[in-house]
């Protein structure tokens, strides 16, 4: 991407609160020359292994990413 894209956005995703993020959503755009950002990112689950609230309501219920 380096020289092509720009205005990246990278957004962690979380196993469980408090552990490194395994996978993460990359966004980029084709013919921009600005910078990156890390976005805060989404906890995937909780401590007893369900999702979280925000997790649910992005798979469950087509709720948007945080952006």
């Amino acid at each position: 991407l380096h020289g092509k894209a720009g205005e990246i956005a990278i957004l962690p995703l979380w196993p469980k609160a408090g552990k490194p993020a395994k996978r993460f959503i990359l966004r980029a755009r084709k013919g921009v020359r600005t910078g990156a950002t890390l976005l805060p990112g989404l906890v995937l689950h909780e401590g007893d292994g369900k999702y979280t609230a925000a997790a649910e309501a992005v798979l469950r219920d087509g709720a948007a990413l945080d952006q």
